[in-house]
């Protein structure tokens, strides 16, 4: 293994989010920023995220229909899940995210 290759260390990474895996273990410190790169949500899932849970809460957290799918509490936890780690990693958030859920 060329630890030193950070475009295959991003490519396996992202084939390892592609396959399901939520995380994936490094063994040099130069494969750690393309890890991260390729396991941050896209800014096209923190929108979703973000509008899943807006309704969700105007529904008092009851079952939802968004763009033809059900959503309960279990995707609730998953797309709350996906915020907080946009959140941890100081990634941009829309406003209304913030506001709803991220302001003291």
């Amino acid at each position: 293994m060329d630890y030193n290759n950070t475009a295959q260390t991003l490519q396996d990474a992202k084939q390892a989010r592609w396959l399901g895996f939520g995380r994936m273990w490094s063994i040099h410190p130069d494969q750690v920023d393309p890890i991260l790169k390729a396991f941050a949500p896209a800014s096209e899932e923190i929108t979703k995220a973000t509008a899943i849970l807006l309704a969700a809460q105007a529904a008092d957290w009851g079952p939802i229909a968004f763009e033809d799918e059900l959503h309960d509490r279990a995707s609730y936890r998953y797309f709350w899940g996906l915020l907080l780690k946009a959140d941890a990693m100081h990634l941009d958030l829309p406003d209304e995210a913030q506001a709803a859920f991220f302001s003291t």
